[in-house]
């Protein structure tokens, strides 16, 4: 890509992830905890993993936090049944345990987490659309997506599932650009990876979206096959 094009890449990106940000963390800041989207929920699996971290948990041994003050532990047992790896990573950069801080700590994780997503797909589409227009209609519509900023203002494993899709999309671009390359299959199968890490539906689309993806340009694009053998090493390796 030209200079030009790198400029207007970077300028549209921080534009959009700074609207997405600021809007993220208006929802932060103005909606009480917790909201209706589990918060109570995703704190309590937090606790959980901050006090005993571990890769997996069986059905009905979480515990949940009582819903008035979230610092007693109750007999209710955590519906979640998501894997732990986004819990396991947000309690360890919570330290030491103070639950209101830990609160407006977490909101702002996800909030950084969630911005991020919208600034590799920004710098994605500048490699899918060659268009000018249909870039910046597709970085706007990213970043102003209402409910994408609702949930980055929320304590939810949702915004680690956006970041993977983002890379994968990243590896999108970078394959449809250079199909043999090591670096499209790491972004489609780290991406795909984190989706399934951080939500199994999420994890699952994204290889089936991936797949489709790849499947779709080889038929295409038959010749290319035989020359793309690193690309299948990195990505089934």
């Amino acid at each position: 890509m030209s200079w030009k094009s790198w400029k207007s890449c970077i300028l549209i990106g921080l534009l959009c992830g700074g609207l997405f940000f600021i809007s993220a963390g208006a929802v932060s800041k103005r909606v009480a905890f917790p909201s209706s989207f589990d918060e109570s929920f995703h704190l309590s699996f937090i606790k959980e993993m901050h006090e005993l971290p571990r890769l997996f948990v069986r059905p009905g041994e979480l515990r949940l936090l009582d819903t008035k003050t979230h610092l007693v532990w109750t007999e209710k047992t955590n519906p979640l049944s998501h894997p732990t790896f986004y819990y396991n990573l947000t309690a360890g950069l919570v330290g030491a345990w103070d639950t209101a801080r830990a609160i407006d700590f977490l909101r702002l994780i996800n909030t950084i987490i969630a911005t991020l997503a919208v600034l590799v797909a920004v710098i994605s589409f500048r490699f899918l659309l060659a268009d000018d227009k249909g870039f910046v209609i597709a970085s706007v519509l990213v970043a102003l997506t209402p409910k994408a900023a609702v949930m980055a203002g929320m304590i939810n494993n949702d915004n680690l599932a956006y970041l993977g899709g983002a890379i994968a999309l990243g590896g999108m671009a970078v394959f449809t650009r250079r199909p043999a390359s090591a670096a499209a299959a790491l972004c489609l199968g780290g991406g795909t990876a984190i989706g399934f890490l951080s939500k199994l539906p999420g994890g699952m689309l994204l290889a089936v979206l991936c797949l489709a993806y790849v499947a779709l340009y080889f038929r295409r694009n038959p010749r290319r096959l035989t020359a793309a053998w690193p690309f299948f090493v990195v990505f089934f390796g």
